[in-house]
């Protein structure tokens, strides 16, 4: 019986770590002591139901036991938020995973030598408890592979994750050699293999902590780059502010100077001096005007860029500025991150490869559209999961985008990158 309840202990804990990768989130208006309460009493059943069927009917176990595991997950799932179709799935997956885990330790317990394998094979709980390391093994796999998308393991990380199963396996192959059902030794073999179930829960839930942690250190790291990014872009548009003020203050001498030499018949002066005024303003106004400040300064600063790095940079602009509704701090992290990307990704393309970008910027009655491409290294065209392929601060593209209704895409075609940018117009009546 103690077996028992520890196999039941442990069946609980590798399920909970299972419906968690699956389902993430419990249902919050269930209490957590409601929560622990039902669980229980759902495991309490399946348990009780096992006991009777083992020891009162065994000519029925194979038909009932898995039946009734199958209704007592299938209504532990709705204590989740999911799906139907996901609780069909782990319901079902998880049974599958519990009659392979079993299997499987059976059939490695009959390669042993007959005098131990019959020993082992009759003690069922035992059997059961052992596979537990390979049902755990296999809710790990899965866990590894259903988010293989959204989080990005390191081989690192995966190759110690799944190491401490197969440690284990392979030591309670090992203890089992000497196991004997009226020996002290096998007492002291039930507590090892306890403890090694122990151990793979708790390098379980140490390493996925490591895991976090490693992440928000990521995220740190993310969030200071983009408040060196967004103090550079301010740094730009204040320099874009300042150069369009002095501008306007040249200009005016240079009317009056104008003025003046024609007031005083100096007409010889004035083409060589508008000569000298019009080299200034080209090197210090903006190269794009389109009236938003935000957009001159931060196309004009990398079209400059571009050209000094012999990059070729192509501009559609036409923009009714009524229809840009989107705060300029907002605009710059979205504009200045996509260009930002965009260079960089064409900087890491050798010659004689072409280095291209094309910025489109446009406005109609529904939507504001930033439509950026740009050419991409060929080990990126190989490799299309490759970090360059998004570039850095594209999470915080993707979220301002999102709070404005709009919608961020990108894809690779025709060996171009392109990322689009569609904020909707939203009427104010």
């Amino acid at each position: 019986m103690f077996l028992d309840i520890i196999s039941f202990i442990f069946d609980i804990a590798i399920m909970l770590l299972y419906f968690h990768s699956i389902f993430k989130e419990r249902r919050k208006q269930i209490p957590l002591a409601a929560f622990v309460i039902l669980l229980l009493s759902c495991e309490g059943i399946l348990f009780v139901s096992t006991q009777y069927f083992t020891y009162a009917v065994t000519g029925q176990i194979t038909f009932f036991i898995p039946l009734i595991s199958i209704i007592d997950i299938f209504a532990q799932t709705f204590l989740y938020e999911s799906s139907l179709k996901h609780r069909i799935f782990v319901t079902i997956s998880y049974q599958v995973y519990c009659i392979i885990a079993e299997t499987l330790i059976y059939a490695i317990f009959l390669l042993l030598p007959k005098q131990l394998s019959d020993t082992l094979l009759a003690n069922n709980t035992f059997c059961l408890l052992a596979s537990k390391f390979i049902l755990f093994l296999l809710v790990v796999i899965t866990n590894l592979v259903f988010h293989r998308k959204t989080r990005r393991y390191s081989m690192q990380y995966t190759a110690l994750i799944l190491l401490m199963p197969l440690l284990s396996i392979i030591i309670l192959f090992a203890l089992t050699t000497s196991f004997d059902i009226n020996s002290s030794q096998t007492v002291f073999n039930i507590i090892s293999i306890l403890g090694l179930l122990v151990a793979n829960m708790v390098n379980y839930f140490l390493l996925g902590n490591i895991l976090q942690v490693r992440a928000l250190k990521e995220t740190q790291k993310e969030l200071n780059r983009q408040l060196d990014f967004q103090a550079n872009k301010y740094q730009q548009i204040s320099t874009a502010y300042r150069n369009t003020r002095s501008l306007m203050h040249d200009t005016k001498k240079h009317f009056f100077y104008i003025q003046d030499s024609i007031k005083n018949e100096r007409y010889s002066d004035i083409s060589e001096y508008l000569s000298t005024a019009i080299e200034r303003i080209e090197s210090s106004y903006n190269r794009i005007n389109t009236g938003n400040l935000v957009i001159d300064a931060f196309v004009s600063n990398h079209l400059s860029l571009a050209e000094q790095e012999n990059i070729e940079f192509r501009t559609k602009i036409q923009l009714q500025n009524e229809n840009i509704r989107i705060d300029d701090y907002d605009l710059s992290v979205i504009l200045g991150n996509l260009l930002d990307n965009s260079l960089e990704a064409c900087r890491k393309i050798t010659a004689p490869s072409k280095r291209q970008i094309e910025v489109e910027l446009f406005t109609t009655n529904l939507e504001f559209v930033i439509h950026i491409s740009n050419t991409v290294a060929r080990e990126v065209l190989k490799n299309e999961t490759n970090e360059l392929i998004h570039g850095y601060g594209t999470t915080n593209v993707n979220t301002l985008t999102l709070q404005y209704k709009g919608s961020y895409t990108h894809y690779i075609e025709n060996g171009f990158y392109h990322a689009i940018v569609s904020i909707p117009v939203i009427n104010k009546h």
